[in-house]
């Protein structure tokens, strides 16, 4: 919750797709095939898109993650204090 980039599980991490038209596709893996991979480019609105394998010029894997940071923020002490009381139990 406090540096929600510092250690990404896999299965959250997301990849970067520079296609052969020029297009650059950020998002999480959520389908593979043999010849096409469904991202899903943004999770709050359940978009998802599919790409073809051979368009695929270049592939890099994000080191972010997809939880927005600065999340505590917008919480008061008493209420980060139950959060973390409650994570504890």
């Amino acid at each position: 919750m406090i540096d929600p980039s510092r250690q990404v599980d896999p299965k959250y991490a997301s990849a970067g797709f520079l296609l052969t038209d020029g297009r650059i596709v950020v998002g999480r893996t959520v389908g593979v095939s043999q010849t096409q991979l469904t991202l899903e480019t943004d999770p709050a609105r359940g978009k998802t898109e599919v790409i073809e394998r051979d368009q695929i010029e270049q592939s890099l894997q994000a080191n972010r993650s997809p939880m927005p940071e600065g999340l505590l923020d917008t919480l008061t002490r008493e209420e980060i204090l139950a959060l973390v009381a409650l994570l504890r139990r």
